[in-house]
């Protein structure tokens, strides 16, 4: 089909502005930006496969020290820093965010979706070149990824509860024997909404521990325990316990009347007070009732957080006790109390099976809140984890979403030297991450056989859009088939012959990339999770859209820093 005939825009000379900033004007633009980001897919690419190559980083300490040896498609995008031209740093610097994105949700399918990102680019310049709209082009490279996703949906296939099976699948994606033998434990023992929490070991092994319920950072405000107790206990433990979570700095002695009232009405009498601080002296007479066998209250703190972030977790506590949360409110001079708790006392209590408290930590076991409001409050929580971007709200929200689940293994992981204790933290937070995700969300076929299945599907989604959009379907569908040729290229195997044995394979099958002989995928372990695909299409279709509409690129003139104010 023959193009219109546009003609070609006139490179423009940058125009001087008064703040110092310098514009950069099409076609200069697209190149540079293209240049930058293939910069970045070329440093990734290497590391796509189980037979992958590695990339040397050198450490900011200086060149006498040994590099860094990476093979993480989203630590090596994170480690570039800057490249010189400054127009082509602009393009490695916006393929670099959306693929540190994918990292920080997904933790794998990186360098997959930088493959698949440069080969949409590279199908759809000439198109562009040749008169095509490109808005409409976006619109059909959204398109696109959204049909893919749901050609993955119909492949996914549940990962398989019992330990031999999960240990062959998180073998196959954590090198590490010692790691993956107790993560897959614990997803067979516990169930997929079993949470994870990597701690540093004190020993150069992997030790497991398991807390039934929900634990959060905080601990007691001063130790409950009596002298005897403390040289036996690090932790309280509060059977069929109430609880009172609030915000409150308790510094009044007028609050412990209506705590001793609401304690003679609770039986069993025993209460957890979640406050912002309490005075020493209210400690000391709630320690004098304990010994006079009153009841057992125990203050703990506030999650160490501020702000909306502070009562977010306090509505957590409250939902999953069926408490009310009493926020802090300012002191009047013309009262003795911030609140009236007397009001307030023993309506707004949640209770659980059993509340345990130490000196960091508190949890709640057996919560007896309303299961519908939780689900609902999942449900949102979800919703908003899907549209945060910033990587930092995306783990917070994924550690409140945790304290719905079936309990926490604190997995405590250990090295000889503090090196690679770090290196193996980071990779036993990846397996956690892939094992977590594979379980809750399944798995589809593996060494980018899943991908491969698409193409079909989004050739044909073509035809139900008109115009130029009609061809960003074809783009994404060449795209699909770049991680495998590139697990091929880095195992020295012909990419071409490769991916035709593929497409001749029956249903669930594969070639095995290490002997090079087809296999049962599933049996071998070879799935990849389907949260991490998904995710890896919709970021290399979303990043090549924005690339692509991108014309203008403007530099801000950086200020030399002033030596003195």
């Amino acid at each position: 089909m023959l193009k219109r005939s546009i003609p070609t825009q006139l490179p423009r000379a940058a125009p001087t502005i008064a703040n110092g900033a310098r514009v950069v004007f099409q076609p200069v633009v697209l190149d540079a930006l293209c240049d930058g980001s293939n910069t970045v897919v070329d440093l990734l690419k290497p590391t796509l496969g189980p037979l992958s190559r590695s990339v040397l980083i050198e450490r900011n300490a200086g060149r006498h020290f040994a590099p860094d040896i990476v093979d993480d498609g989203g630590i090596i995008a994170r480690r570039l820093i800057e490249l010189p031209d400054p127009n082509v740093n602009v393009g490695a610097m916006l393929l670099r965010n959306a693929l540190w994105g994918l990292h920080e949700r997904a933790g794998d399918s990186v360098a997959s979706a930088a493959v698949m990102f440069q080969e949409i680019v590279r199908h759809a310049r000439p198109f562009i070149a040749a008169g095509g709209t490109v808005m409409q082009l976006r619109t059909g490279l959204l398109h696109a990824a959204e049909t893919a996703c749901g050609a993955l949906d119909a492949q996914a296939s549940a990962l398989d509860g019992d330990v031999a099976s999960l240990r062959r699948w998180v073998s196959a994606h954590c090198i590490d024997a010692s790691l993956s033998s107790h993560i897959a434990s614990a997803l067979s023992t516990y169930g997929a909404d079993v949470a994870f929490r990597v701690e540093n070991g004190q020993s150069a092994d992997v030790q497991a521990e398991f807390i039934a319920g929900a634990f959060w950072i905080g601990g007691w405000q001063a130790s409950p325990l009596t002298a005897n107790e403390g040289g036996q206990n690090l932790m309280l433990r509060l059977p069929e316990a109430h609880v009172l979570v609030s915000d409150l700095a308790l510094s009044n002695p007028g609050y412990m009347e209506p705590l001793i009232m609401a304690l003679t009405r609770l039986k069993p009498k025993r209460l957890v007070v979640i406050c912002a601080s309490v005075s020493p002296q209210l400690l000391t007479l709630f320690v004098q009732a304990r010994q006079k066998a009153i009841g057992d209250v125990v203050f703990v703190k506030v999650p160490a957080l501020s702000g909306p972030d502070r009562l977010a977790v306090l509505l957590d506590m409250a939902l999953l006790t069926g408490a009310t949360v009493i926020p802090s409110m300012p002191v009047s001079s013309n009262t003795a109390t911030e609140v009236d708790l007397a009001s307030l006392l023993p309506h707004c209590l949640g209770q659980a099976d059993a509340i345990w408290a130490s000196d960091q930590f508190v949890g709640v076991e057996g919560g007896r809140g309303d299961r519908a409001a939780q689900i609902a409050h999942l449900r949102g929580l979800d919703d908003s984890l899907w549209r945060e971007q910033d990587p930092a709200r995306i783990r917070f929200i994924q550690e409140r979403m945790n304290s719905f689940g079936a309990g926490v293994v604190r997995l405590k992981v250990g090295a000889h030297t503090d090196s690679d204790q770090k290196q193996r933290r980071a990779l036993a937070e990846r397996a956690v991450r892939l094992a977590t995700q594979a379980s809750r969300f399944g798995v589809v076929p593996g060494v980018g056989r899943a991908l491969l299945n698409c193409e079909a599907a989004v050739r044909a989604s073509s035809q139900a859009l008109c115009g130029d959009a009609a061809h960003g379907p074809l783009c994404v569908a060449h795209a699909l088939s770049a991680p495998m040729w590139w697990i091929a290229q880095n195992a020295g195997i012909d990419p071409g012959a490769f991916i035709r044995r593929n497409r001749d394979c029956k249903p669930g099958w594969g070639v095995d990339v290490r002997r090079n002989v087809p296999v049962d995928l599933a049996a071998n372990g070879l799935m990849d999770s389907l949260f991490a695909l998904k995710l890896a299409v919709r970021t290399a279709a979303s990043a090549a859209a924005t690339l692509l509409t991108t014309d203008v690129i403007v530099h801000r003139r950086q200020h030399e820093a002033a030596l003195r104010p």
